[in-house]
């Protein structure tokens, strides 16, 4: 899974990315797989003073382990990744994640997704920056 773009602010800056993912089923019959992720960013504008992360550069590899299950309509799935990040030109760090994640069956045209998870990973804070999210999505496809 390949993922690029391109990400605009208010402050004139604006960060190119890519992400790729590539996930390998080693046990298929109970959900479990093995990925390799990778992340980088550029951000074209760094020197204006601003309230979010920004480095002139960030990239981001990580080795996980998930598992997906089914269970009367809703998929349960939960990844652990532990990688190596880098900010600048400075020396690579560590970086975890942990995310368990329940996705509900169709409520009509729609369904839910919760999220809970903990993040180790560089940030305004610094190189060890880490936080733990909680998101609830309402999903209408369309």
């Amino acid at each position: 899974i390949v993922t690029g773009g391109n990400m605009y602010f208010s402050d004139s800056n604006t960060r190119p990315f890519v992400r790729a993912n590539l996930i390998y089923d080693i046990y298929p019959e109970y959900g479990v797989n093995i990925q390799a992720r990778y992340r980088q960013y550029h951000d074209t504008n760094t020197n204006v003073a601003n309230n979010y992360f920004n480095p002139s550069n960030y990239n981001e590899s990580m080795l996980a382990i998930g598992m997906r299950r089914f269970i009367e309509g809703w998929m349960l799935a939960s990844t652990l990744g532990f990688g190596r990040q880098r900010v600048n030109s400075d020396s690579s760090t560590g970086t975890q994640l942990i995310e368990i994640a329940a996705t509900s069956p169709y409520l009509g045209p729609a369904f839910f997704r919760t999220r809970l998870g903990y993040r180790k990973s560089a940030g305004f804070q610094g190189p060890d920056y880490a936080y733990t999210y909680f998101m609830e999505e309402l999903i209408i496809p369309f």
